[in-house]
């Protein structure tokens, strides 16, 4: 096999991969957090193929900072589903995360950022309740 089917061969792997995490994911979430994910995994699979051994590395990373977002997104959706009064907002937190964070980038930080940003906004919707 040569290097070219190699790249080829395991980028198809890493795309089906990332498209069927990302529609069983999606299936769990509600519609707008459902179409985030799926674009995610559309936006990382549509582009040109990798060409060398480099490039494939690169989007096997790119494709667990994919799984990561996919997370991110999924855990948004379910706290906005608990406290629906701050859904919109939650959501709106998720897409600036999403807008912030390239895929070349690694998430880890900024979904601590979202995380901690969707716990204050759920916090606040809890006292208002008490």
């Amino acid at each position: 096999m040569s290097d070219a089917d190699h790249i080829q061969d395991h980028w198809v792997l890493i795309c089906t991969s990332a498209r069927s995490h990302a529609a069983r994911m999606a299936a769990r979430c509600r519609r707008k957090a459902s179409t985030m994910i799926l674009r995610e995994a559309d936006s990382f699979c549509d582009r040109d193929p990798p060409q060398t051994v480099s490039e494939l590395s690169r989007r096997q990373k790119q494709s667990m900072h994919l799984i990561s977002r996919i997370g991110s997104i999924s855990h948004a959706d379910l706290m906005g589903r608990s406290h629906p009064s701050v859904s919109d907002q939650i959501l709106e937190e998720t897409k600036a995360f999403l807008k912030r964070v390239d895929l070349d980038e690694s998430p880890y930080e900024e979904s601590l950022v979202l995380t901690s940003k969707i716990s204050a906004l759920c916090n606040a919707d809890r006292m208002q309740h008490l």
